[in-house]
């Protein structure tokens, strides 16, 4: 069996030992899901600039309904905005943004980080992810800044464990 790049031989010849196996394989997935959600990608963390894309096109790809989005402006000292969203029934809060704009975004990133940490959906929004890293890319002329975590987290993926 091989996680997160190591190879782990673990015999199999007893039912305990199979139990093992499959307790370990769960305590490794639950270790990735965790470094996965810890480490997220730059290009959300990083730069928001595409939040709101990346959220739209992934409740088109799951057949939701599209996020409303409420943006208010506090008062204060410094002009600051703070963006909620309604998707799915959940209401969701972003950081203080400096414009409308930023706190939209700020409020998807809020939203996209808690399904990265969604074992079900993770898949489906890394690869959408992974397309708006390389558009970033040939915009900035870099590297794709995902490139590294949607690897990681297809080399990774384990779906069903099958012992002899």
């Amino acid at each position: 069996m091989t996680v997160d790049g190591k190879f782990i031989l673990l015999p199999t010849r007893f039912h305990i030992e199979k139990q093992l196996c499959k307790m370990v394989a769960k305590l490794a997935l639950e270790n990735i899901l965790q470094k996965i959600k810890n480490e997220g990608c730059p290009l959300i963390h990083q730069d928001t600039v595409f939040c709101k894309s990346i959220f739209h096109e992934f409740a088109v790809k799951m057949n939701l309904e599209m996020p409303t989005y409420n943006t208010i402006q506090p008062q204060g000292l410094l002009p600051v905005f703070i963006s909620s969203l309604v998707f799915n029934g959940v209401m969701y809060t972003g950081e203080a943004g400096i414009n409308k704009k930023e706190a939209e975004q700020l409020a998807a990133r809020a939203v996209i980080l808690l399904i990265l940490g969604n074992f079900g959906s993770r898949t489906i929004l890394s690869e959408i992810i992974k397309s708006k890293g390389k558009l970033y890319a040939a915009l900035h002329g870099a590297k794709s800044p995902c490139s590294h975590m949607t690897s990681f987290i297809t080399q990774t993926h384990i779906t069903t464990l099958h012992f002899p």
